[in-house]
């Protein structure tokens, strides 16, 4: 029963790719457990990280680790 399964697959896949081409659709390789296949897993995560508030705050912390580094020298 499952080889039957898998070899209809195999079928409707050859069906699929020769459709591709003749359609002038490039298919991409792409690994079956990429994690980018999961793109809502990447949005939670965005959506976690909270920006700064304002724009000051990076470029006050980015002088506070330049005259830090100045004054170690």
């Amino acid at each position: 029963m499952l080889y039957h399964f898998l070899h209809i697959l195999g079928i409707i896949s050859r069906i699929v790719n020769q459709y591709f081409e003749q359609m002038g659709i490039v298919r991409m390789n792409w690994a079956a457990r990429s994690r980018d296949l999961s793109p809502i897993k990447h949005l939670k995560i965005a959506k976690l990280q909270q920006p700064p508030a304002t724009f000051p705050e990076p470029t006050l912390t980015l002088t506070q680790v330049l005259e830090e580094a100045d004054q170690k020298e």
